[in-house]
C-alpha cells in the first residue's frame, strides 16, 4: 500500500502479517514481523542502502540484530555504519543488542551446511533473545557465502523457505541480501520462487 510520507515522497508498507510493524530504515518502507525478504541488488550503493539503513534503524528501535556481511569486512561494515548512525557504534559486538558474525560461523561452523542444524540454532537464538521479554530480532546476510565450495550448500533453497516459516509468527525481519551481477539467472529465479 502507498502512503503519503511526511517527509513529501511515498512511502510503502509491505504487508506480511498481522503482527506488529516496523520501519525497514530504507527507501521509506515499512513492513510488518514475520517476514522474511529476498533483496536483489546490482550495486554496492544499492547494497549499503538497504544493509545500512536496515542496521541502523534497528540499532535506534533498540531491536536485536544479527548481521552477516559478505562481501564487506566487519572493518569496512563499521566504517560505513557508523557516519549513518552514531549510537551504533556503542552497542555493535554486545551480544544482548548487536551481534557481527561471518558466514561461516554462523551457516557452516563445522564446514557443512546443514538447515537441520540452522533450524535448531535460530530456535535457540530466538528463545535466548526473548528470556528479557518481547524483542524484534533483524537479521541480515549478504548471500555471496552460497557462491563458496560449501558441503551442502545445495540445500540452501530448503533452508530458505523454512526460515520463511520459521520467522511467520515471530518479531523477526530477516532479509537476505542477492548480488544479482554474482549469481546465475537460475539462481535469481530459485531464490524469487
Amino acid at each position: 500500500m502507498l502512503m503519503n510520507s511526511p517527509w513529501g515522497g511515498l512511502s510503502m508498507h509491505i504487508e506480511t502479517s498481522k503482527l506488529d510493524e516496523i520501519d525497514l530504515g530504507f527507501g521509506e518502507y515499512t513492513c510488518n514481523v514475520g517476514a522474511h525478504f529476498a533483496v536483489l541488488y546490482s550495486s554496492p550503493w544499492e547494497r549499503d542502502e538497504i544493509l545500512l539503513g536496515f542496521l541502523g534503524q534497528g540499532v535506534r528501535a533498540g531491536d536485536l540484530e544479527l548481521c552477516c556481511p559478505g562481501e564487506l569486512t566487519f572493518d569496512e561494515l563499521l566504517g560505513k555504519l557508523a557516519p549513518r548512525c552514531p549510537s551504533c557504534t556503542t552497542v555493535i559486538g554486545d551480544p544482548d543488542n548487536f551481534e557481527i558474525s561471518s558466514a561461516r560461523q554462523h551457516y557452516y561452523p563445522e564446514g557443512r551446511f546443514n538447515p537441520n542444524v540452522m533450524d535448531t540454532r535460530l530456535a535457540t537464538f530466538f528463545k535466548k533473545s526473548q528470556r528479557k521479554g518481547p524483542r524484534t530480532i533483524r537479521v541480515t546476510t549478504e548471500m555471496t557465502w552460497a557462491l563458496e565450495a560449501v558441503e551442502g550448500i545445495e540445500d540452501l533453497m530448503v533452508h530458505e523457505a523454512r526460515l520463511n516459516q520459521f520467522v511467520s509468527d515471530k518479531p523477526w525481519v530477516n532479509i537476505c541480501l542477492w548480488d544479482v551481477s554474482k549469481f546465475s539467472g537460475d539462481m535469481v529465479m530459485h531464490i524469487l520462487r
